[in-house]
C-alpha cells in the first residue's frame, strides 16, 4: 500500500528539491531539473511511494512542471504531485536527476 509524505517542492535555476517528514524522518531529494522551467514553487506537495526505504541514493525523474508539480521516480517508483503556490511562466515537460537523504527530524 502506498505511503503518502506531505512536504514542499520548488525549482529554481534549474536546482529542485522536495522536502517532506513522515514519521519524525525528514525526506530530502535534491536534484538538475531540465530544461529549467522558470522559478515554480508548492508549498503543499505530496510524494507517494510503495516502499519509504527505497527514498535513498540516486535517481532520475521525469514529468511536467505547469500549475503545478507532476513528477515520477525511476529508481523508487515513487510519484510527486503539488499545486504550484508560484507556477512557471510557461508548462514544461522536465527530466532530471538527483538524490535522496534523509535525516531524523528534532
Amino acid at each position: 500500500m502506498p505511503v503518502t509524505i506531505d512536504g514542499s517542492a520548488r525549482v529554481r535555476n534549474g536546482q529542485f528539491q522536495f522536502a517532506g517528514s513522515l514519521d519524525g524522518t525528514i525526506y530530502i531529494f535534491n536534484g538538475v531539473m531540465n530544461p529549467d522551467p522558470g522559478t515554480c514553487i508548492a508549498q503543499a506537495a505530496t510524494l507517494e511511494v510503495d516502499d519509504v526505504a527505497s527514498l535513498s541514493g540516486t535517481t532520475t525523474f521525469e514529468g511536467k512542471v505547469d500549475a503545478g508539480f507532476e513528477l515520477s521516480f525511476a529508481a523508487n517508483d515513487a510519484k510527486l504531485s503539488g499545486e504550484a503556490d508560484i507556477p512557471p511562466s510557461l508548462p514544461t515537460a522536465v527530466r532530471g536527476a538527483g538524490y535522496w537523504f534523509r535525516e531524523a527530524n528534532s
